[in-house]
C-alpha cells in the first residue's frame, strides 16, 4: 500500500484526480494542501466577512502570501518525510507542492506520485480552458480579468510542459488531462488506484 502525492501546476485537475482515486480508494484520509493557506487566512481575519473584496485581505495576501505558502509547503513535507505507515494511509493533493519540492520522494516505497498537467495546451487553449470551467463552476479566476487569466493561462501552459518533461526523465506517472478530462481522470484512478494498492 503507498501513500499517494497529486502535484501539478493549477486548473490541471488535481483535484478532480483526488475525488476519482478517493472514490475507489475511501480508506485514504485526504489532505488538500491548498486549503490550509485559506484556513490561516480566515483564522487570522476573523472578522473578515467578504474575503473576495475586503482590502485587509489583499494587504494581508501582499504582505504574507508567499511566506505562507513556504510555510505551507514545508509543513507537508516535513509531514510526508515523518509518516508513520502505522497511521491511515492519505491521498495528499495541491498546488502548494511542486515537482522540485516532490522529486525527493520518487525512489521512496511509501509514496506513489503523480502528476497532472495539460501540456497539449498552448496560453491561447488554456485561457479558453480556464474561461470554461469558469462558466461551469463559478471559481475563483471567475473575478479576475482577462488580463490576468491569460497571464495565468501562459504560466499554467509552461509549468504543464515542463512538468511532463521532468516527469518523463524522472519516470513519475503523468496524467496529461489536455482533452477529455473526466474520462482520462477516470481511467488514470483505475490505473493509480491498483499500483497503490498493490
Amino acid at each position: 500500500m503507498k501513500n499517494i502525492l497529486i502535484i501539478g501546476n493549477c486548473r490541471a485537475g488535481k483535484t478532480l484526480m483526488a475525488r476519482a482515486l478517493m472514490q475507489r480508494m475511501p480508506h485514504m484520509a485526504f489532505i488538500g494542501t491548498d486549503h490550509m493557506r485559506s484556513a490561516i487566512m480566515k483564522t487570522l481575519l476573523h472578522d473578515v466577512t467578504d474575503f473576495e473584496n475586503d482590502p485587509q485581505c489583499a494587504t494581508f495576501d501582499a504582505q504574507w502570501g508567499s511566506r505562507l505558502i513556504e510555510i505551507n509547503k514545508r509543513f507537508f513535507i516535513s509531514h510526508i518525510r515523518s509518516y508513520n505507515q502505522d497511521n491511515k494511509f492519505f491521498i495528499m493533493e495541491g498546488g502548494v507542492i511542486k515537482f522540485d519540492d516532490a522529486a525527493e520522494f520518487i525512489n521512496d516505497p511509501r509514496i506513489l506520485i503523480v502528476c497532472v498537467g495539460k501540456p497539449q495546451l498552448d496560453a491561447d487553449a488554456y485561457y479558453n480552458d480556464i474561461r470554461a470551467w469558469d462558466q461551469k463552476h463559478h471559481t475563483w479566476t471567475t473575478e479576475h480579468t482577462d488580463v490576468d487569466v491569460r497571464g495565468l493561462a501562459e504560466k499554467y501552459a509552461r509549468e504543464s510542459r515542463s512538468n511532463f518533461e521532468k516527469c518523463l526523465a524522472a519516470g513519475v506517472i503523468f496524467v496529461d488531462t489536455s482533452f477529455n478530462q473526466m474520462a482520462v481522470i477516470d481511467a488514470a484512478a483505475d490505473q493509480i488506484s491498483t499500483i497503490a494498492t498493490q
